[in-house]
């Protein structure tokens, strides 16, 4: 039978001596008019068992494969030329990329669930010379369940007032029998204080049997920085050998007596010649008189903007509860956006410097 197919297509691809001159001119009054290729006559066609596999329920410490099986349905030779998983699937070299007509082929996926949790899904793209299809999706799915489970994954202590005391609880739960968490400490014990407290048995909601699970407490000491409070972290060690260390970031918004709306000032788009114009509220949380020492502007530009103060006070004086800052420019004919940084310089403790952010970008049209 293949002997046959390859017979017809010679007859085919064979021009009577009498059409051969009809059909240059056909080819020369159509040049871009491409012959079809060998593979668009003679195509293969790629057919799997199936094209998505569902691992299940899962541990996120075990790896687990599957295997896409897949017959080239067509009479050309099938080619895989590629075959790549996203983040969490590997797929192993190929043993071979060619496939005759009838010939089957397999290609393997590894799921690797390290640090996921949940419903999960996750793609194989395969690249073929079959003209229907170029490409093929194969899709892993699994719900993956944490070996050890962590309440906050992130701990966030949320907006806090300038040094009120904080503290937030954090569960830390495991599937082994005797697990337990050995240690927990702050990479900050100058900001944060950690107890370690009992291991015993707690019913998380997704879970249908309560687990061994520590509770940590973590407090935030007096005397924060004031402002966004990260890239710190709680770690710890257990005595599962799967998951030993461990760590939990902690954050906080630690609120000053000095508010800024809105904190970062954005124009927008501008046109060439146009102003732009925007007020800044500068006022104190408990409604305390304060003073603005100085608002240095740091843009390189000096002549970009222009900075205007007024004290809200009540009856004068150098002291206010409030201050509107006003930012004005223009966009040059040099057609530069504007972009800068202002330093409010006041005489509230741990306050002193603060800084609001600027830019206008030019528009075109």
């Amino acid at each position: 039978m293949r002997v046959s197919a390859i017979a017809t297509c010679i007859f085919v691809l064979t021009v009577p001596a009498a059409m051969g001159t009809a059909q240059l001119l056909d080819q020369a009054d159509a040049p871009n008019r491409l012959p079809p290729t060998l593979e668009e006559r003679v195509p293969p066609r790629i057919a799997f068992d199936r094209e998505r596999h569902d691992f299940g329920l899962i541990l996120d410490t075990e790896k687990s494969e599957t295997e896409f099986t897949f017959v080239n349905e067509g009479p050309g030779l099938l080619r895989i030329e590629s075959a790549k998983g996203s983040c969490n699937c590997t797929v192993p070299a190929l043993s071979k990329t060619q496939f005759k007509p009838g010939e089957s082929g397999t290609i393997k996926v590894v799921y690797d669930p390290k640090n996921r949790a949940g419903d999960q899904h996750q793609t194989v793209t395969v690249v073929t010379n079959d003209p229907e299809r170029r490409t093929v999706q194969l899709v892993v799915a699994a719900k993956v369940r944490p070996s050890v489970i962590i309440e906050p994954r992130m701990a966030h202590f949320g907006p806090i007032a300038k040094d009120t005391p904080a503290e937030l609880t954090i569960r830390v739960a495991g599937r082994t029998d005797d697990f337990a968490v050995a240690e927990a400490v702050s990479d900050n014990p100058d900001l944060f204080s950690v107890v370690l407290g009992k291991t015993e048995p707690f019913k998380f909601e997704d879970e249908p049997e309560p687990l061994r699970t520590t509770t940590i407490t973590v407090k935030m000491r007096p005397g924060a920085p004031i402002g966004l409070i990260r890239n710190y972290h709680l770690r710890l060690r257990t005595n599962d050998p799967k998951n030993e260390h461990l760590q939990v970031e902690l954050l906080a918004q630690h609120l000053g007596d000095i508010e800024i709306l809105p904190e970062r000032v954005s124009f927008g788009a501008v046109r060439i010649g146009d102003t732009f114009e925007q007020e800044v509220v500068i006022r104190s949380r408990t409604g305390t008189p304060f003073t603005i020492l100085d608002v240095e502007d740091r843009n390189p530009d000096p002549d970009a903007v222009k900075i205007t103060l007024a004290p809200q006070a009540p009856n004068g004086g150098s002291k206010a509860p409030a201050y509107v800052l006003r930012i004005s420019g223009q966009i040059g004919e040099n057609g530069r956006g504007v972009r800068g940084l202002l330093i409010v310089h006041t005489d509230v403790e741990r306050e002193q410097t603060m800084s609001i952010p600027y830019f206008a970008s030019v528009r075109r049209n």
